[in-house]
């Protein structure tokens, strides 16, 4: 017969170690696995912006480029045609300014025939000035009509 504390056997001792070293072991796996899926997020979203900025950069570059390049394509075309629509222009303004001025001159001005221009907002009166101008009654083709007699210098 034994006496004493009863001792546990190997195989149990074994199988106790086992499985304390497995749990620390499942313990350290999911630490380690939860590390490495934020270390692979974190990895990705830096490829994803590095990814983004350079084809962001590259873009930029080539619509510069292309731009430069379209300014550069026309400026002849803007060159051969600068001077013609400067002269046009200059026509025009001219063209205008000899119309307004032979206008002018061409057209008799009241004042000088006689008449005394009063601009109201019912109508416009034309009155002689004595000894200017005259209403008179005069006869055109046969029919009485009136008449305004300016008497020549």
């Amino acid at each position: 017969m034994k006496t004493g504390e009863p001792k546990q056997r190997l195989s149990e001792k074994l199988n106790a170690d086992m499985e304390r070293i497995r749990a620390e072991n499942a313990a350290s796996i999911d630490t380690q696995l939860q590390n490495f899926r934020t270390d692979l997020t974190v990895i990705a979203e830096n490829a994803l912006a590095t990814i983004k900025t350079d084809t962001e950069g590259y873009l930029l570059r080539v619509r510069k480029h292309l731009m430069r390049q379209s300014a550069n394509a026309a400026r002849p075309e803007w060159k051969a045609l600068m001077w013609p629509m400067l002269v046009a222009c200059c026509l025009m303004i001219c063209t205008g300014i000899s119309t307004w001025s032979v206008m002018t001159w061409l057209t008799p001005n009241l004042n000088t025939m006689g008449l005394r221009v009063i601009e109201r907002p019912e109508a416009v009166y034309l009155i002689p000035r004595s000894g200017r101008a005259a209403l008179t009654r005069c006869s055109l083709a046969g029919e009485p009509v009136d008449c305004l007699t300016i008497p020549k210098e």
